[in-house]
């Protein structure tokens, strides 16, 4: 099976300048991956006989099946009981893992603890919102994934609320800025060179063509030889 996952990456190799050119190509070659990578570890686990006491649940990228031949595999094993004889074989199955060449992220957990820590990390509750069960018993799945949902749900609409205000001001920001950038482009540009001495004395330069530095080209050329200023 690790073969066919290598398989899966070398085609994907052989596909790059495709998939470069054409962007919607790489979605079928990242789910196929993930399930691939799916039935690899959902045979040793149910092999070990952990589907009693334990459920396999993808995280983050692998969730959503966009597994790169570069990504970190996430993995909630959700634990149904506080207490389980299997701890040394679950730990067994995390070893295993690794010897798949690829970096794992995983966690051991129940729904509570899951609820706990979702409430005070940011970064955890949003690595459960794109969360996808590989394997669970069927009598216990449909009431993991209610248990899930109801922990993520609630937050997850605290999360829209603050994305809504943040477009909000974003919205109001770039609004501000049209209309500052219309009220420079309807402002009256003129030199800014004010007279020393004669009758004009004190007033400022009516000329609006302006050559540089917000000086008419008489007067930019009276500003550079006063203070000395030479071109580089």
């Amino acid at each position: 099976m690790i073969n066919s996952l290598e398989s899966i990456n070398l085609d994907f190799k052989k596909s790059f300048h495709a998939v470069f050119q054409q962007p919607e190509l790489i979605q079928p070659f990242l789910t196929k991956r993930s399930d691939k990578f799916d039935e690899i570890i959902k045979k040793e686990f149910i092999q070990r006989e952990l589907e009693t006491d334990f459920a396999l649940v993808a995280l983050g990228g692998y969730g959503r099946k966009e597994l790169f031949p570069s990504s970190d595999i996430d993995l909630s094993i959700i634990q149904f009981h506080s207490k389980t004889k299997k701890i040394e074989d679950i730990r067994d199955f995390i070893g295993w893992l690794w010897t798949l060449n690829v970096k794992v992220g995983h966690s051991v957990r129940t729904v509570k603890d899951i609820e706990s820590i979702t409430k005070s990390d940011l970064k955890e509750f949003t690595s459960y919102l794109s969360y996808r069960i590989i394997f669970c018993k069927k009598n216990k799945a449909v009431s993991l994934k209610s248990d899930l949902n109801k922990i993520l749900q609630p937050k997850s609409q605290d999360v829209k609320t603050s994305i809504d205000v943040t477009n909000d001001i974003i919205i109001t920001i770039d609004k501000m800025l049209k209309k500052i950038n219309k009220e420079k482009k309807t402002q009256v540009i003129q030199c800014k060179y004010i007279y020393k001495r004669g009758k004009n004395k004190g007033s400022q330069c009516m000329c609006k063509k302006i050559f540089k530095d917000d000086f008419c080209k008489l007067h930019w050329k009276q500003y550079n030889k006063k203070y000395h200023i030479t071109k580089k």
